[in-house]
């Protein structure tokens, strides 16, 4: 082998390494979370008028976004992501007619590593990508107050010091971020840093409101596509009926239905969820999966 090829070839090896590197980074960041980025992002792009409100009313066409931070995640997960939208759980807000903060942490919490669910859990910050879903609690919750925070991770988390990891997200907010997209006084949707606290695992145990340390507690959620056919045990004889056969039976059982995807396509839904409602994922007008939600 002649010295000139030799280095060549070791010149594409190391750029193959080096692809590898990017590849498993992009990884990371694919599949049904790597879309939501790409939606998020879009509106951002295109973002005309916005606002922080409790009401969500968003126009992507006009460019028009007024909500809350949970409005914003759930707006997307309602129009592209039905059945992860479904599985959003939680106890700790009864007096809530949508998932809030709150929901969206003890979900994340709940989902664990590996849940076989649409939702898996991301335990080290680091492992963070974008597309992923951050949520604090509030220590003390309150009906009609807001319930933490909800925010979409829009880079790749970077550690700037000891116990200090630095993100960019994209959230509707009061409160604008470092470095942010939002004009001073103007409050809504935009980007912008925030510096939060890890622990020696790489968990997220708290925040940095300028230089005040704020602990909290923190989920971080990644959108993954569900490996089950039913969330519930009872529901398996579902599986594989057409489509009219499944409402039939959905009736006979006294049970409220509705179908949240069709032939790959999401099917828009409305904001509340319900514990036994049931979800049918439609595929060739055969039943393939159902969620409770």
């Amino acid at each position: 082998m002649s010295h000139r090829f030799f280095v060549l070839a070791l010149m594409t090896f190391c750029l193959g390494l080096e692809l590898v590197g990017a590849d498993d980074l992009v990884g990371a960041a694919s599949g049904p979370g790597a879309r939501l980025a790409a939606r998020i992002e879009g509106l951002l792009d295109s973002l005309k008028e916005t606002d922080y409100q409790h009401t969500t009313e968003i126009n992507e066409a006009k460019g028009s976004v007024k909500c809350d931070c949970s409005g914003l995640v759930g707006f997307f997960l309602r129009h592209e992501f039905p059945e992860a939208y479904v599985s959003l759980k939680g106890d700790e807000a009864a007096w809530r007619k949508r998932p809030l903060s709150v929901t969206y942490y003890q979900t994340f919490v709940a989902a664990g590593a590996n849940s076989g669910g649409p939702w898996q859990r991301v335990v080290k910050l680091q492992d963070a990508a974008p597309g992923d879903v951050l949520a604090w609690r509030k220590k003390t919750l309150k009906a009609g107050s807001t319930t933490g925070h909800t925010c979409m991770i829009a880079g790749k988390p970077e550690i700037i010091g000891d116990g200090k990891v630095r993100v960019r997200l994209i959230d509707s907010t009061r409160a604008p971020h470092e470095n942010d997209t939002r004009p001073d006084g103007k409050t809504g949707m935009g980007a912008g840093y925030k510096t939060f606290l890890v622990d020696a695992e790489g968990e997220c145990a708290g925040y940095l409101r300028g230089q005040r340390v704020i602990k909290s507690t923190i989920a971080i959620g990644r959108i993954v596509d569900t490996e089950s056919a039913t969330s519930h045990a009872a529901d398996t004889d579902f599986i594989g009926l057409k489509t009219q056969q499944a409402i039939e039976l959905a009736e006979q059982r006294e049970r409220s239905w509705r179908i949240i995807r069709k032939d790959g396509e999401p099917q828009t839904l409305k904001w509340q969820i319900k514990d036994e409602r049931l979800n049918f994922v439609i595929q060739d007008e055969n039943v393939i999966r159902v969620q409770r939600g």
